[in-house]
Protein backbone atom coordinates (compact mmCIF):
# COMPACT_ATOMS: atom_id res chain seq x y z
CA UNK A 1 0.00 0.00 0.00
CA UNK A 2 1.09 3.49 -0.91
CA UNK A 3 1.40 6.44 1.62
CA UNK A 4 0.15 10.00 0.52
CA UNK A 5 3.41 10.70 0.84
CA UNK A 6 4.91 8.08 -1.17
CA UNK A 7 2.82 9.08 -3.77
CA UNK A 8 3.64 12.51 -3.84
CA UNK A 9 7.39 11.26 -4.13
CA UNK A 10 6.39 9.62 -7.18
CA UNK A 11 4.22 12.43 -8.56
CA UNK A 12 7.16 14.77 -8.21
CA UNK A 13 9.37 12.19 -10.05
CA UNK A 14 7.19 11.66 -12.85
CA UNK A 15 6.73 14.82 -13.58
CA UNK A 16 10.59 15.84 -13.64
CA UNK A 17 11.25 12.55 -16.00
CA UNK A 18 8.24 11.76 -18.32
CA UNK A 19 7.28 14.66 -21.08
CA UNK A 20 4.24 13.17 -21.62
CA UNK A 21 2.96 13.65 -17.45
CA UNK A 22 -0.77 12.80 -17.90
CA UNK A 23 -0.01 9.90 -19.33
CA UNK A 24 2.30 8.98 -17.07
CA UNK A 25 -0.39 9.82 -14.32
CA UNK A 26 -2.86 7.38 -16.07
CA UNK A 27 -0.12 4.56 -15.73
CA UNK A 28 0.63 5.37 -12.63
CA UNK A 29 -3.02 5.37 -11.17
CA UNK A 30 -4.05 1.76 -13.27
CA UNK A 31 -1.94 -0.09 -10.86
CA UNK A 32 -3.67 1.52 -7.78
CA UNK A 33 -6.24 0.22 -5.51
CA UNK A 34 -9.28 2.44 -5.14
CA UNK A 35 -7.98 4.13 -1.52
CA UNK A 36 -4.82 5.14 -2.92
CA UNK A 37 -6.37 6.68 -6.30
CA UNK A 38 -8.18 8.76 -3.94
CA UNK A 39 -4.63 9.81 -2.02
CA UNK A 40 -3.17 10.45 -5.73
CA UNK A 41 -6.15 12.52 -6.51
CA UNK A 42 -5.21 14.61 -3.36
CA UNK A 43 -1.74 14.87 -4.07
CA UNK A 44 -2.72 16.40 -7.35
CA UNK A 45 -5.12 18.79 -6.29
CA UNK A 46 -2.27 19.75 -3.82
CA UNK A 47 -0.57 20.48 -6.82
CA UNK A 48 -2.74 22.63 -8.75
CA UNK A 49 -2.34 26.17 -9.68
CA UNK A 50 -5.79 26.76 -9.05
CA UNK A 51 -5.23 30.60 -8.52
CA UNK A 52 -3.24 30.36 -12.07
CA UNK A 53 -6.38 28.91 -13.80
CA UNK A 54 -8.82 31.13 -12.24
CA UNK A 55 -6.86 33.64 -13.42
CA UNK A 56 -6.80 32.68 -17.23
CA UNK A 57 -10.40 31.84 -17.01
CA UNK A 58 -11.25 35.34 -16.05
CA UNK A 59 -8.90 36.83 -18.41
CA UNK A 60 -10.84 34.51 -21.33
CA UNK A 61 -13.65 36.74 -20.97
CA UNK A 62 -15.86 34.10 -20.77
CA UNK A 63 -19.35 33.53 -18.74
CA UNK A 64 -17.53 33.87 -15.67
CA UNK A 65 -16.27 37.40 -16.45
CA UNK A 66 -19.59 38.59 -17.91
CA UNK A 67 -20.97 37.29 -14.65
CA UNK A 68 -18.62 39.65 -12.64
CA UNK A 69 -18.99 42.68 -14.66
CA UNK A 70 -22.52 42.64 -13.62
CA UNK A 71 -21.47 42.70 -10.35
CA UNK A 72 -22.78 46.43 -8.76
Amino acid sequence: MWTKDQIAAQVDELREREPDFVAAMRTFSEGLSPEERELLGEVLLERADTEQALRERIDTRGWFRRQWDKLP
